[in-house]
């Protein structure tokens, strides 16, 4: 038995946390309200900006959203609708600009000309269609391994392996302009 279990939560930071100011807070069946909205003053005190996941699931929240677009990406690599190169691109100057100031649900409502209720009208339907033929049960463990060979040769061509430190900084120097833009206003956005 834990004491004072009502103070115990999970803050999960997104990495790496100095450029990625996402933190999510997950709070136990047992963690006291007072304690979760505490732990985010504190994180919005220092910068950074919580989320409430609501439950403990394995993946938590963001993660989940991640792996959802990442096992897609394998699919149509191995499904043969687009190069792992092509889909790189697609994300980085498709979804990823656009993400990065605007959510999902922020995105649809400006979709369709009467916001969310339109956009579900409209297109629930067809999009549902497209995600009930996507077969999540294909595979176990992993995915194929001429799959992964293709698209780890495809990174590799622009980065050898023996360079990965010094992508990893380019990495955190680009998500440091990135965040300094938006400390500074240059995207505008609610949070």
């Amino acid at each position: 038995e834990i004491e004072l279990k009502a103070n115990v939560l999970t803050a999960h930071p997104v990495n790496p946390p100095l450029s990625i100011p996402l933190v999510e807070l997950v709070p136990a069946p047992f963690t006291s309200p007072d304690i979760v909205l505490r732990a985010k003053k504190i994180q919005l005190s220092i910068g950074q900006q919580p989320i409430i996941v609501k439950k403990e699931v394995p993946g938590f929240c963001m993660n989940r959203m991640q792996y959802a677009l990442l096992a897609e990406a394998f699919r149509i690599v191995e499904d043969g609708i687009a190069s792992p190169e092509d889909v790189d691109i697609a994300i980085k100057h498709g979804l990823g600009p656009r993400w990065s100031f605007m959510g999902p649900f922020e995105t649809i409502d400006l979709n369709a000309p009467d916001g969310v209720i339109d956009y579900c009208q409209r297109y629930a339907a067809p999009l549902l269609d497209i995600v009930q033929q996507q077969d999540n049960s294909r595979h176990s463990g992993n995915w194929p391994q001429k799959v992964i060979e293709d698209i780890s040769a495809t990174v590799r061509r622009d980065v050898p392996i023996d360079r990965m430190k010094e992508r990893l900084q380019w990495r955190d120097d680009m998500l440091m302009k990135i965040a300094k833009a938006k400390r500074e206003g240059i995207w505008k956005s609610k949070s």
